[in-house]
């Protein structure tokens, strides 16, 4: 069998390498690895069979230029395999080259076989997809179908569940959908080995904040009190050192808010769970992110993590209100707390950073 892994992001690589070093069985076979971002990727090369670059990257806007650039990737990706059983590895099947690989699977089902493997929240949490983005899909059926390469349609699933072969997933994440499972059973489960890692006791009094960019739907009075509450509450807890992970879409103000408060800016591009690889700490605190749960998954009860998100006004966007309560509960069952201002009781800053 040939492994086909198509990553967009740095998570995403790092998933797949976990799974080449702890899945045994996955690493005796042929693993090539594709890579569709600009975003510069360190790259295990020797747990790799071939690794392959899409130069330039195909774009994430569905259009003719890339449906073009999807089409003759994958034709020349696939033409490698001369015919062999193909397990192509995807995360989200919205992204425009997962979409033209996921096609394979519908297509020529006795060839290519799909294998799914988390890249965050959308594959835990299935989006419900609203009508303007079920129109969108039919459209890009359409125009797909005008240029050669028709979008393959997934139905509400996005992440594939339900289209999947085989699955991957971390332990606790597969035992909460085990009801689901039953469902389909026609696929295969595997479990992805979380990092042996150890947090050393120098970390137990740092505190790791995640930004977010909640100034897109809330107010910028709200965004503040938001970063300082997250603050405020990393000192309740104890922590004696204060760090910032920007998000890289962040609000162009954070660094000056930052600086007033006297809180550590962390220069690092890379996502928070590989940072923590080199950086850990006791206390992460962040909005709804990905992060804290992977963290969580990761390092168990070596860290705390906690969802800063209960003081978000959300009836002003009842469209957020479902997700809003299904990401709280999912957040809970994987220990993650979620907290806001009403459970900050100390009113101080600054900190030392």
């Amino acid at each position: 069998m040939v492994n086909l892994f198509l990553v967009h992001t740095p998570f995403q690589l790092l998933v797949s390498e976990l799974m080449l070093t702890g899945i045994p069985s996955l690493a005796r076979e042929s693993n090539y690895l594709l890579v569709n971002t600009s975003i510069p990727l360190t790259v295990n090369s020797g747990l790799w069979t071939k690794v392959q670059y899409v130069d330039p990257p195909v774009g994430t806007l569905f259009a003719g230029e890339t449906i073009s650039h999807c089409r003759t990737t994958v034709q020349r990706v696939v033409a490698q395999f001369s015919g062999r059983p193909v397990m192509l590895m995807l995360s989200n099947l919205d992204y425009p080259l997962a979409n033209a690989f996921f096609r394979l699977v519908q297509v020529q089902p006795e060839q290519f076989k799909l294998g799914i493997f988390p890249e965050g929240m959308l594959n835990y949490m299935t989006p419900e997809l609203s009508w303007k983005k079920r129109f969108k899909n039919r459209a890009k059926q359409v125009v797909g179908a005008y240029y050669g390469w028709p979008f393959a349609s997934y139905g509400k699933d996005v992440a594939g569940f339900f289209h999947a072969d085989r699955f991957y997933g971390f332990r606790r994440i597969l035992n909460m959908m085990a009801v689901e499972w039953s469902q389909k059973g026609d696929v295969e489960i595997v479990e992805i080995p979380t990092p042996d890692v150890t947090i050393e006791a120098s970390a137990c009094d740092q505190a790791l904040l995640l930004g977010q960019p909640l100034y897109t739907f809330i107010p910028h009075s709200a965004y503040v009190d938001n970063i300082d509450g997250m603050i405020r509450f990393a000192q309740q807890l104890g922590a004696r050192q204060i760090l910032y992970k920007k998000h890289p879409v962040e609000h162009p103000e954070i660094e000056g808010l930052l600086q007033e408060r006297q809180v550590q800016i962390v220069a690092d591009e890379r996502p928070a769970e590989l940072y923590f690889l080199d950086h850990p700490a006791a206390f992460v605190i962040g909005p709804f992110s990905s992060a804290l749960v992977h963290l969580k998954l990761f390092y168990e009860q070596q860290v705390q993590c906690y969802a800063f998100a209960d003081d978000i006004d959300w009836e002003a966007f009842p469209n957020k209100r479902s997700y809003y309560d299904k990401a709280r509960q999912f957040f809970e069952q994987m220990d993650v707390a979620w907290v806001g201002l009403s459970d900050v009781v100390q009113p101080r800053y600054p900190v030392t950073g």
